[in-house]
């Protein structure tokens, strides 16, 4: 007599695999949780190829010295004409990792706050008070 693949129950009638719906399901989370593919897979091997690439890069922001939160260091391509992909999570958990390292070697590792500022120049202080006026001193002096 044929058992139950995960229980080991005997199986009765028209049961070919399974003895209930109950085994059915647990062995589609086993399959699923072993799959290399699936979203949480992706998103560890994700975060670990980022950890690897800060780490090539020096493990801080090359312009102010930033460590403390992962998800605040970017990747910054120094020159936009030869960027391929982004190297954001998403991208570096299914790329190959010869590819990565490729498009790695063309960027620089910067915080959000300086990767924001080498993107926008134009907001510096100094350029938006010229352009709203004392609005921008107003709100400066109540940071400060």
């Amino acid at each position: 007599m044929k058992k139950c693949v995960i229980c080991d129950k005997f199986l009765t009638g028209n049961q070919r695999k399974f003895c209930s719906n109950a085994c059915k399901q647990s062995e589609h989370w086993y399959k699923i949780k072993n799959q290399r593919n699936t979203y949480h897979n992706q998103t560890i091997r994700a975060y670990k190829r980022k950890l690897d690439l800060i780490k090539l890069s020096g493990g801080e922001c090359q312009e102010c010295g930033y460590k403390k939160n992962l998800s605040a260091l970017q990747f910054h391509h120094r020159d936009c004409n030869t960027k391929n992909f982004p190297l954001d999570a998403r991208t570096i958990a299914n790329k190959d990792w010869n590819l990565i390292l490729i498009e790695h070697n063309k960027c620089d590792l910067l915080c959000s706050n300086c990767h924001f500022e080498h993107h926008n120049p134009e907001m510096e202080w100094q350029n938006v008070e010229k352009i709203i006026g004392p609005l921008a001193q107003l709100v400066r002096a109540a940071d400060s």
